[in-house]
C-alpha cells in the first residue's frame, strides 16, 4: 500500500474552501447613480464638498447657505450669494429615492441643471452626496412630489 501525499490534497481542500467562503460571502451591490457626473461646474463639486465637510464635524447638515458660509470650512464659497437653491431636508425626491439637497440656477443646457443629491440610504461604499446633471423636467417631478407628499 503506497501513501498518497498529503500535501496536495491539502491545497486542493483549503482552495475549494477558500473560494466557497467569498462567493458565499454577501456583497452589497454597488450604488446605482442614474445621472452624469462628469463635467459638474467646480463650484458646485465645492458646495458638496463643504457639505459633506459640515455634516462630518457637526453631525447635520446647515439649515442654510449663510450657516456654511459662517464655519469657515469653505473651499468655493461663500455659497449664499451664488445663486443655488438649498434645503437640508431636500428640495424634491427623484427616481430611486435620491434627495435633491441644492440646486444650480444656470441651466447647464440642454434642459438640465447640476444638482447636489443624497443617497436613499446611507452606505459604506458610497458618498453622502453626489454631484450630478439632472433634466429640468425630473427635478420638477420631484418638486412636486415633494410638495404632495403628507
Amino acid at each position: 500500500m503506497t501513501r498518497r501525499p498529503l500535501l496536495p490534497l491539502a491545497i486542493l481542500g483549503a482552495l475549494l474552501l477558500g473560494g466557497c467562503a467569498t462567493e458565499g460571502g454577501a456583497r452589497p451591490k454597488p450604488v446605482h447613480i442614474p445621472w452624469p457626473e462628469a463635467g459638474a461646474p467646480a463650484r458646485l463639486q465645492g458646495l458638496t464638498s463643504d457639505l459633506m465637510a459640515f455634516q462630518g464635524a457637526s453631525g447635520h447638515l446647515p439649515q442654510t447657505l449663510a450657516q456654511l458660509d459662517r464655519a469657515g470650512i469653505s473651499t468655493a464659497g461663500p455659497y449664499a450669494v451664488a445663486g443655488f437653491a438649498y434645503h437640508p431636508a431636500g428640495l424634491g425626491v427623484l427616481e430611486e429615492d435620491w434627495r435633491v439637497l441644492a440646486v444650480d440656477d444656470r441651466e447647464a443646457g440642454g434642459g438640465k441643471v447640476w444638482c447636489v443629491v443624497v443617497a436613499p440610504a446611507r452606505r459604506d461604499d458610497a458618498p453622502g452626496l453626489r454631484t450630478v446633471l439632472v433634466s429640468l423636467r425630473d427635478l420638477r417631478a420631484a418638486a412636486v412630489a415633494a410638495d404632495s407628499a403628507p
